[in-house]
């Protein structure tokens, strides 16, 4: 049997922190369509169960015009059966008018026998021991945890599972429990926030030959990208935008773009990191500029430098009440209102 493993689809969640009302609004319907492909891509491809393991909805609160559409393209492909565990965000919905074909785990341990393979979830409060399958077969375990900070994770040795399908960490991820059992993360289908960079899809799980496999299927709509340039050496906007221009020059216009400045700036650069932001963003679907530059200057530049921002320098490299990082907040606080610059 051909099954996929999902997660963290998060369906009709807010997400205007990061994208304006109306992409978010766009982006929110993208999520919903990659759904969809998923069940199409299954249809087309012989998967016989699809299971989504946690956080399919982005709260608890799940209104029927929100659950609706998801229920009927699940029960559109009757041939396909779903097992869904609620997850930190959607474990206290309640969805009415279930199709036939969804089988929904929530609190505790609970499995369910399906063709050759029987799919088992450990929801909420539930415990390693509890957790019971036969020697033979093909087991599956679906889990919605943080495998780093759970005790119960290692306990799940010897429990006899083929493939644990974890959710709540959003990137691909898996490696090995123990000489029998797989596991792996399937990460998000498609990425929400700029910390949710690189490709996103889903875990394709085969067991047709009697032994588990799995690989993973890229499949988002949209890329989130972070891309770093160093202008260290740059000294005014016009340098840092041409830097960023090249390094953006082969970038996909539908992906999501953090670009990070890193290095050395000197207090008089003058470098307009909005301006560039502004300039950039009209080339993608969304873009946003990092600053994490540090701030530098060497005292010995403004010895002879007889103009008062060159006082000014003097007067706090001397200073023995401040600490060296206090020294550069202080010069560049002071530098931008000489300049006339908005301090806030």
């Amino acid at each position: 049997m051909k099954i996929i493993h999902t997660a963290d689809l998060h369906l009709f969640s807010p997400m205007t922190a990061n994208l304006s009302f109306d992409k978010a609004k766009i982006r929110n319907r993208e999520l919903f369509e990659t759904f969809e492909r998923m069940v199409d891509f299954a249809k087309e491809n012989g998967v016989g169960a699809f299971l989504i393991a946690g956080d399919m909805f982005d709260s608890v609160i799940v209104t029927p015009s929100m659950a609706e559409p998801v229920m009927t393209v699940i029960k559109n492909a009757p041939r396909i059966k779903f097992f869904y565990l609620t997850g930190n965000h959607d474990g206290g919905a309640e969805i009415k008018n279930t199709p036939d074909n969804l089988v929904i785990f929530k609190n505790g341990f609970n499995k369910v026998r399906y063709g050759d393979v029987t799919v088992g979830a450990l929801g909420d409060g539930g415990k390693s021991d509890e957790v019971l399958f036969d020697e033979s077969g093909i087991n599956i375990l679906m889990l919605h945890t943080d495998i780093a900070g759970d005790s119960e994770f290692p306990k799940l040795k010897g429990k006899n599972i083929d493939y644990i399908a974890l959710g709540h960490i959003h990137s691909f991820s898996g490696g090995a429990l123990d000489h029998r059992t797989k596991y792996a993360y399937c990460g998000c289908p498609e990425g929400r926030g700029y910390d949710e960079c690189g490709e996103k899809g889903f875990v394709l799980i085969d067991s047709d030959s009697g032994r588990l496999n799995f690989k993973f299927i890229p499949f988002s709509k949209r890329v989130i990208k972070e891309v770093k340039i160093d202008i260290t050496g740059l000294s005014d906007t016009s340098e840092v935008f041409s830097e960023a221009k090249n390094a953006l020059a082969t970038e996909d216009c539908d992906s999501m773009i953090n670009l990070v400045i890193e290095g050395k700036v000197k207090p008089e650069n003058a470098i307009n990191l909005s301006l560039i932001e502004e300039q950039l963003k009209k080339r993608f679907f969304a873009f946003r500029v990092t600053d994490k530059t540090a701030l530098y200057y060497e005292a010995s530049d403004y010895i002879y430098d007889d103009t008062l921002k060159g006082e000014f320098i003097r007067h706090v490299a001397a200073s023995d009440k401040y600490s060296e990082e206090d020294k550069l907040k202080i010069i560049e606080t002071g530098l931008k209102a000489l300049s006339g610059e908005a301090l806030l």
